[in-house]
Parts: C-alpha cells; sequence; structure tokens
C-alpha cells in the first residue's frame, strides 16, 4: 500500500527556493561556456551537486536514485566551464549519464540503467490547466505514473500556476522540461523513481506569486498584518465547517510569523475542532508542531520532539504518522541524537516501504554517517516492475486486464490494446 506523506503528498522534502543571478538566460551555445565557480562536495550523492549548481543558476533537471552508499570523498570540482564540469560530475558518478534538451535547454541527468525520464511518451496539448491539475490527470501514458511534491503549505500556490504547453511528443524529461519552461522563472525539476513510479519535486528560483504562471490573487504579496485582515474576512464570511478549518489554519500560521503564539494556538485549536474527519485533525496536529515552536539546541527541540513522538506513538493515520516521523528527524539531529534518529528512519523503512525513497532522503539530509545502513536495493528491477504493474487493470469480478499501449514511431503516439 502506498501512503502518500501528508505534507508531500503526491512527497519531499518541499519547494525550494533559490535567489541567484540566472545563467539559464544566456544563449543555448553560450551556456555551456560560462564560468562555474569551485563546488567541493564532501561526501554527498549526484544531488548535491545538482543543488549546487542550481544555486548558481543553471538549469539542471536531475532523475535521481538514492546509492547504495553515499562516497566516501571530497570532491571538488574547480572554476571552469559549465561544459566541462557536466564532464566531471559524469566521471565523478559514472552511474548517471546527462543529454541537453534542444528545445528548453535544460541539462538532464539520469541513471544509465531504466531511466523513469527517458520512458517515450505520446504528444500533449494542455490549455491553461493548473499544474497540480495536471499531474491529477491519470492518462495512460508514461507520466500518469508521476506524480507531484508538495510542500506544506503549497497545495494552494500549485493550483494557481496556470500553463499551456504544446508538447508533440518524446521522453518524460523533455515534456517536464516543457512544463518547467511554461511555469517559467528558471524552474527546474527532480525526479525520484519508487516502485511505483516516480515521486516530482520542482525546483522555483522564486515564490510562487512570482511566477510568470501564476494565476492567483495578492493576497501573498502583502505584509502579514494586511494578509491576516484578509484571510479574518474570509473565515468571517466562510459557511462551510471545512473552509472555515482551513482558513483557521492560514490564519494560525501567520500569527505564529508575526510572534503572536497565542493567537496562532488558539486558531490551530479552533481548526482542528473543525476539521471534517480524524485524519484531518491529527494532520494539523502535526502540521502545527513546526509553527509552535523555534527549534534549536535547549528548550524548543525537546518540547517540539516530544510533540512529534506523542503522533509517532498514537496517531492512527499512517500518512500523518510517517510525516511525524520524517519531522521527528530534524530536532533529533538538533538535539545530537543520531543514533536514535537513525534508528526511527530504518524502523520506518520497514513500516513504510513503498515511501523508501522519502526516508532515505531524510535519512541522507540528516544522518549522512548512517547512509551505509539502508538496506540494498535493486532500482532498476523495481523501475521494471513499476512499470509492468502500471498497466495492469483490475476489474470487479477480479480477472485482469492488461491494457499497454505501443508507441508507433510512424505517428509517434502510443497505441492503446488490450489483452
Amino acid at each position: 500500500m502506498h501512503i502518500p506523506h501528508p505534507k508531500l503528498c503526491w512527497a519531499i522534502p518541499c519547494c525550494v527556493f533559490a535567489f541567484q543571478a540566472m545563467a539559464a538566460e544566456q544563449p543555448m551555445d553560450g551556456i555551456f561556456q560560462a564560468r562555474v565557480e569551485t563546488i567541493t562536495i564532501t561526501n554527498q550523492a549526484i544531488g548535491n551537486a545538482a543543488v549546487e549548481l542550481r544555486r548558481q543558476g543553471f538549469p539542471i533537471c536531475l532523475e535521481f536514485n538514492q546509492p547504495r552508499a553515499v562516497p566516501v570523498s571530497i570532491v571538488s570540482f574547480k572554476t571552469d566551464t559549465f561544459a566541462r564540469v557536466l564532464e566531471q560530475v559524469a566521471a565523478t558518478y559514472p552511474e548517471y549519464t546527462y543529454n541537453t534538451d534542444k528545445n528548453t535547454g535544460m541539462v538532464n541527468i539520469f541513471p544509465k540503467g531504466g531511466a523513469l525520464s527517458q520512458e517515450k511518451i505520446g504528444a500533449v496539448t494542455i490549455t491553461e490547466k493548473s499544474v497540480y491539475d495536471i499531474f491529477q490527470d491519470n492518462l495512460a501514458r508514461a507520466k500518469s505514473t508521476v506524480s507531484l511534491f508538495l510542500a506544506r503549505g503549497n497545495l494552494l500556490g500549485f493550483k494557481q500556476l496556470v500553463i499551456s504547453v504544446d508538447f508533440h511528443g518524446g521522453t518524460l524529461s523533455e515534456y517536464l522540461n516543457a512544463i518547467c519552461l511554461a511555469i517559467g522563472d528558471g524552474t527546474t525539476w527532480t525526479l525520484f523513481p519508487h516502485r511505483n513510479g516516480g515521486n516530482l519535486l520542482f525546483h522555483f528560483r522564486n515564490p510562487f506569486t512570482h511566477l510568470k504562471a501564476y494565476k492567483g490573487d495578492d493576497t501573498y504579496r502583502l505584509p502579514i498584518p494586511k494578509q491576516i485582515e484578509r484571510y479574518s474576512a474570509r473565515l468571517a464570511g466562510a459557511t462551510s465547517d471545512k473552509e472555515k478549518s482551513g482558513l483557521c489554519v492560514s490564519l494560525g500560521v501567520l500569527y505564529s510569523q508575526s510572534g503572536n503564539k497565542k493567537r496562532a494556538e488558539e486558531l490551530f485549536a479552533q481548526a482542528v475542532d473543525l476539521a471534517e474527519d480524524e485524519a484531518r485533525k491529527w494532520s494539523i496536529k502535526e502540521f502545527m508542531i513546526q509553527y509552535r515552536y523555534h527549534i534549536r539546541p535547549g528548550t524548543d527541540a525537546e518540547d517540539a520532539l516530544k510533540d512529534y513522538m506523542m503522533i509517532i506513538k498514537s496517531c492512527p493515520v499512517p500518512s500523518v504518522r510517517l510525516g511525524a516521523i520524517l519531522d521527528a528527524a530534524y530536532p533529533l539531529r538538533v538535539l545530537g541524537r543520531l543514533d536514535e534518529g537513525a534508528a526511527l528512519l530504518l524502523s520506518a523503512l520497514k513500516d513504510y516501504p513503498d515511501n523508501a525513497d522519502l526516508i532515505e532522503y531524510t535519512m541522507k539530509k540528516h544522518f549522512p554517517g548512517y547512509v551505509s545502513q539502508l538496506p540494498t536495493r535493486d532500482r532498476v528491477a523495481e523501475a521494471k516492475k513499476a512499470r509492468a504493474a502500471f498497466y495492469e487493470v483490475r476489474e470487479p469480478d477480479e480477472k485482469t486486464k492488461v491494457i499497454r499501449y505501443k508507441y508507433d514511431a510512424e505517428t509517434k503516439t502510443h497505441i492503446r490494446t488490450e489483452e
């Protein structure tokens, strides 16, 4: 059973906002001659090299397979051209290769064997559709195995990013590149394959409200007091408990950010009372912990950890419990309880095998010295199994009808067959 993480539903980490000069704004040929400042990576997987290149403004998109063990080395990519640094990255991580999408200027890095991002898909036309809705559609093509990573609070943002794409067919990576180009402002992506397909994380240079695809109102652009005023007016006019609960959560976050912790607690409590079911109540309880405390060595980290452990021990909702486990990793790291944190994540791997990529990512982020304890996985076999399982449709009478889509090179489309 696949259990989506409550705050990353479809799952990572988060959507990343980076503010820097954008090397990708150079002409296609020119970007490869652009200078890359020295990058030093200590005992890190290729994902960290991609992060460093993005920070310098280069359009790097990555399909990331968690390694069996993090390389034990210090790698320094000296100041050089982007083209030469890419060659160095490929030599340092030989299980990966890369290509360039001439239509978008994106550089795609992906595993040499069984890469999900290199699967062929047919033509796709999207007209004025939100990014959220694009990935909710269950289309019979490779991209339908891909789920979007939602960070906390970003669901509304993804619904307010509205784009149009005219994709003429190609690889999944080229399709994702086209979506990033439509979103604009240097957006890139990371794809995390798993046994049921893949989880997708977008990286934005600017907040949602500053992206060219943003079609929402201007609330997020306002100072916090003005945002509180606007949300309070919406709450006063709300009619359903579900709507009121969501607005209470938003106001609780704003009051917390303004320093009024007492009012924030009152609003979060009200949101819990108004929530439509137990799963939502537990989700709010887990979510509010990050706004209740400013986690740092000392009292706040201890108190936050106690709250997370209460949810881990008591919550009957698996997805919320997993969220608490992942969030507890940070205060455990701050408190220096590394053995305990690593053990918690290793135990979670047994309880949530379909969320292995997210758990392994958290281990690498907070407890890199324990990555070698992660179980070995045959990711190529998992990817092949995922694709085979995707095409099976279980009917009510328990008989299996297998729907296959064969790529036709002449028409550049996928032709449906049933067995």
